[in-house]
């Protein structure tokens, strides 16, 4: 092989290995934007991720407080009902004095009735 053929031979390899070098480049910087695509990719989950933890905490605190007044609700209600049961008791007691009162009262307007009678009597001759 004579130095013309060997100086082009190594022409052509160097050729082949500045493209094939050019590719290695170009494949490079490919990855390297998927890679930054994949790392704004993860910071963006990871933000959404936050996100979603706080918001869950946050509905964590309103169910929690949700849960406190209807507790305080329900207590509320069954101290209404106790007192609602405590004056239909107390209204019943007043219906039975207002019975006994009547009952006095009647009895009371029967003696005066025969009272008048009796003097009415007494008064005549």
């Amino acid at each position: 092989m004579s130095q013309e053929q060997m100086r082009t031979q190594t022409r052509e390899q160097q050729q082949t290995q500045e493209q094939q070098l050019s590719q290695t480049r170009t494949q490079l910087r490919q990855q390297e934007e998927a890679l930054t695509q994949t790392r704004n990719q993860l910071r963006q989950q990871e933000q959404l991720q936050q996100t979603t933890r706080e918001q869950l905490r946050t509905q964590t605190k309103l169910d929690t407080r949700q849960r406190d007044q209807l507790r305080e609700q329900e207590r509320q209600q069954q101290r209404t009902l106790e007192q609602l049961r405590e004056q239909e008791h107390l209204q019943q007691r007043l219906q039975t004095q207002l019975r006994d009162l009547e009952k006095v009262q009647t009895r009371l307007q029967t003696q005066w009735q025969e009272q008048q009678r009796l003097q009415e009597r007494q008064s005549q001759p």
